[in-house]
């Protein structure tokens, strides 16, 4: 049985000679174990309240982000737009407008909504309708002053010939062929 007991207490020495020296070896292991974290230092701290000397936190939480505020910088100094300006210029794409009608307004409040940022799509979108009507061919609703340029009332005035067989707005005169001759 001594034999048995040799064999047993020989091992069990060796493994409480290890755990003991390990437990000594560890964060704070000499001062009683690990309180907590120190999270302004980043170190441990012991149960009698002094620092570990070799152990640092596992996790160390970061301070919370700064306040800032929530609206883009592109944004926060971006001028405001009154529906005034946005009316004149609308207005003073007019003479373009009858030049080149086909797909122009759509291309204009695209054009508006980037130019202009912060004022409503809706509002752009109803100056552009309201100030260049659609070109029509069906009733009389152009005159020569309208019109502005004479380039753009040839471009109306040959849209309404083919469209309709008729000069509808009444912009040949002298039935020449050449709309609103007074207009530059």
């Amino acid at each position: 049985m001594s034999k048995f007991l040799t064999g047993l207490v020989v091992p069990l020495s060796v493994l409480f000679a290890f755990s003991y020296a390990n437990a000594k070896s560890g964060c704070c292991s000499w001062h009683g174990g690990v309180s907590h974290c120190d999270t302004s230092t980043g170190r441990q701290i012991c149960n009698d309240g002094s620092y570990s000397p070799s152990c640092t936190c596992q996790y160390v939480p970061k301070p919370p982000p700064q306040q800032t505020s929530t609206t883009p910088t592109a944004y926060q100094s971006a001028p405001t737009v009154s529906s005034a300006q946005i009316k004149t210029e609308v207005t003073n794409s007019k003479s373009d407008y009858f030049k080149d009608f086909d797909g122009f307004r759509e291309r204009l409040v695209d054009e508006f909504i980037g130019k202009f940022p912060d004022a409503k799509a809706s509002t752009i979108t109803y100056y552009v309708y309201t100030i260049l009507p659609d070109v029509t061919c069906a009733s009389n609703k152009f005159n020569c002053p309208d019109l502005i340029t004479k380039e753009g009332a040839q471009k109306v005035y040959d849209k309404c010939m083919q469209e309709a067989g008729s000069d509808v707005h009444n912009l040949d005169a002298d039935n020449d062929g050449q709309a609103c001759e007074a207009n530059e």
